[in-house]
């Protein structure tokens, strides 16, 4: 463990509400966790192509499987975003400038997640099922999927994802530049690490394992965050222990 640089001791920063919130982030991440892992776990139908190809890991999944996955990745997404205000009172004590950056990315991680992706992108997936189960011709699903990814999904992927972009340039400015009690090497706790690690996974093939991981990438992303930001967390104040 670290000692924590003098020059951040003030009143202000309250290391012991920094490290709950840090906590709740990493409990909701293994909750969003669950829900990929539910969602994700199955085999794509090599016989199809393209996006029914993708939509059919989710076709042979129970309505309460798909209902659960929802629901928790909900909970956990959104209580994720509510954490990340441990990341933004870090940086906020140092750089005003680089909190404002990574508070906006927040903002929009919050506003499209829950709801505008992964709920989203779960409904798609009970439609596609939907139309299976009821002997819906092929092109008439693909049009489906193609016409709901296209005007109802894809802005609120692009949003979120760019707001995951600036939350993370402005969390790695600031762990660089010193902006925070952790030394700078603790930049690489951050999004974009755990979520690389995570799509590494759909290079394991078709598989029940390398899909649902590949599918949790993001939940894997906020679990090497939070996790690696508490256990690299500063234990010490002029050698006084922080309490936990």
């Amino acid at each position: 463990m670290a000692e924590l640089n003098n020059q951040y001791i003030k009143k202000e920063m309250d290391i012991n509400k920094i490290k709950e919130l840090l906590k709740l982030g990493l409990f909701a991440s293994f909750l969003a966790f669950s829900g990929n892992m539910i969602l994700g776990w199955g085999l794509k139908d090599e016989r199809l192509t393209g996006i029914l190809r993708e939509l059919s890991l989710y076709s042979r999944l129970s309505n309460s499987r798909l209902f659960a996955g929802a629901l928790l990745g909900l909970l956990g997404i959104f209580i994720q975003g509510l954490s990340y205000d441990g990341i933004y009172r870090l940086i906020e004590y140092k750089s005003k400038g680089h909190a404002k950056i990574f508070k906006s990315g927040v903002l929009g991680y919050i506003g499209f997640g829950a709801c505008g992706v992964h709920v989203s992108l779960t409904a798609l997936a009970y439609s596609n099922k939907y139309m299976q189960e009821h002997g819906i011709a092929v092109q008439t699903a693909t049009s489906f999927a193609v016409i709901y990814i296209t005007f109802f999904l894809l802005p609120s992927i692009l949003i979120f994802f760019l707001s995951v972009i600036v939350l993370s340039a402005a969390q790695i400015s600031a762990f660089i530049n010193e902006f925070t009690p952790y030394p700078k090497w603790c930049s690489i706790f951050s999004l974009p690490l755990g979520m690389f690690m995570g799509i590494l996974f759909s290079l394991f093939g078709n598989t029940e394992f390398a899909n649902a991981l590949s599918s949790a990438f993001l939940s894997i992303g906020n679990i090497i965050m939070f996790a690696g930001l508490l256990l690299a967390m500063p234990s010490t104040v002029n050698n006084e222990p922080l309490a936990i």
